[in-house]
């Protein structure tokens, strides 16, 4: 695709837009000029080379997005963030209340910019910094990728999708995600668990409509740090008009947008293969997590202290996942009891029948389907087993006795994430000598 550099006027026309940037060569942060002055770099933006005339002129821009602080006065906005929500409960100083206030307003100052942009000038918004090509993608060994495709181009999943129209999500649930041709069951078991927790998906997902303009905000907990990534609505497709990678069911756009938001932090979709569910639960939670390892070892191993921690996490509705392999069962074994080697599953519930002897989980597939059996769980088991989940092995979920849990899972995670929690985080950094000056945080609880 052929690019024109333009001029210091037109690259000032969309600095005045963003206001800051951030100096890809030095990483000094620069303000309302078009030249780095640490380092002279130039603030650059590329556009295709495409007739005057055309309306699918795209604008392909090289910066990086910064919090902006100046208020947002246009009264015609459609808001970005729901100011009409009610506050936390949980009790915070002023300033804390302050600071988040003031990180979800940069957040739509940016985005609200952008789209004012775009519709002033009839364009569609391209990112430069995730490009559409095999850079992108990581690696030539996709070859289901013949194209990438604006999200209103692309074919619909299956033919009750078809007359949907496209949205950020609509009442989503675990068995709409669809895992693509990326080995990345890590982020879409991780996707999977939090799909039923609005609050969670609506923190994650800034951008709460779709947009003509294709710009879209998603927020991502990269290294203990929240990170708003910012994408376009173009995704790597087959020939015949599919997304290749993760996809939603009914038309929501959310899965497949966490996923690139995921890629572009990563540098690639190919970045995103193979993982721990714990990185994925991080990600989108921004919680700790407790890791339970259960592979054979010369330590004592008590199932009955796991089996209660797992169940006292069910209860409390905390996420849960758990990983198959790595337990000295052969790969043949995995294959004749249909469950999925080296592979990351969420744990929807755990339940005892009778007097605790017997002892089930209830697992999901993020394949979304299942042909596990097991011939304990016999239909009187199974009845009883409905009337606490109707698992279906359509959705990939499936129950599993827990002896037989402990044998082809390697080990579960517990996040600790609670809506009821608020968090404020600070970047900082260790030391290297106790002399050193070091950043102190005092902490006012009121009455």
């Amino acid at each position: 695709m052929a690019a024109a550099l333009l001029d210091t006027h037109a690259n000032s026309s969309l600095l005045s837009i963003i206001n800051q940037w951030w100096c890809p060569t030095c990483s000094v942060q620069m303000e309302d000029i078009t030249l780095c002055e640490k380092c002279q770099q130039m603030f650059q933006l590329l556009v295709e080379d495409l007739p005057d005339n055309d309306q699918s002129k795209s604008i392909v821009s090289r910066y990086q997005y910064a919090q902006n602080d100046k208020p947002n006065n246009d009264d015609h906005q459609t808001p970005l963030i729901n100011s009409d929500q009610q506050a936390s409960e949980t009790s915070m100083s002023l300033t804390v209340r302050d600071r988040r206030h003031k990180h979800e307003s940069s957040a739509e100052v940016i985005f609200q910019k952008i789209v004012k942009y775009c519709r002033k000038n009839k364009i569609h918004f391209i990112d430069d910094q995730f490009p559409h090509s095999t850079r992108s993608i990581g690696s030539d060994s996709f070859t289901q990728v013949s194209k990438w495709l604006q999200i209103s181009n692309v074919a619909p999943s299956s033919d009750n999708d078809h007359k949907l129209p496209w949205t950020i999500f609509s009442s989503p649930k675990p068995s709409d995600i669809q895992q693509g041709v990326l080995g990345n069951c890590w982020l879409i078991a991780a996707l999977a668990l939090i799909s039923e927790r609005s609050r969670l998906l609506e923190h994650i997902l800034l951008t709460k409509t779709v947009n003509i303009e294709g710009v879209y905000l998603v927020r991502i907990c990269h290294n203990g740090l929240w990170k708003t990534i910012i994408v376009d609505d173009f995704f790597p497709c087959t020939k015949h008009n599919h997304l290749v990678f993760a996809q939603g069911k009914r038309r929501q756009l959310y899965v497949p947008l966490i996923e690139k938001a995921c890629a572009k932090l990563f540098g690639s979709y190919g970045a995103l293969k193979s993982g721990n569910i714990l990185e994925g639960l991080q990600l989108l939670t921004g919680a700790p997590c407790d890791y339970i390892d259960l592979k054979p070892s010369n330590t004592i191993f008590d199932g009955d202290i796991i089996w209660a921690k797992l169940l006292s996490a069910c209860e409390s509705k905390l996420l849960i996942g758990t990983s198959s392999g790595d337990t000295g069962v052969s790969s043949e074994e995995y294959a004749r009891v249909h469950i999925h080697n080296n592979h990351a599953f969420s744990v929807l519930t755990a339940h005892a029948l009778g007097n605790e002897s017997l002892r089930f989980v209830l697992v999901r597939d993020p394949h979304s389907y299942s042909n596990y059996r097991e011939e304990s769980i016999t239909e009187s088991i199974r009845k009883q087993l409905r009337l606490i989940n109707p698992a279906d092995h359509a959705t990939g979920a499936f129950w599993i006795s827990w002896p037989r849990f402990l044998r082809y899972f390697s080990s579960i995670t517990i996040s600790t994430y609670n809506s009821d929690y608020f968090d404020i985080r600070e970047q900082s950094k260790f030391t290297r000598s106790s002399i050193h000056p070091i950043i102190t945080y005092h902490f006012r609880v009121p009455k």
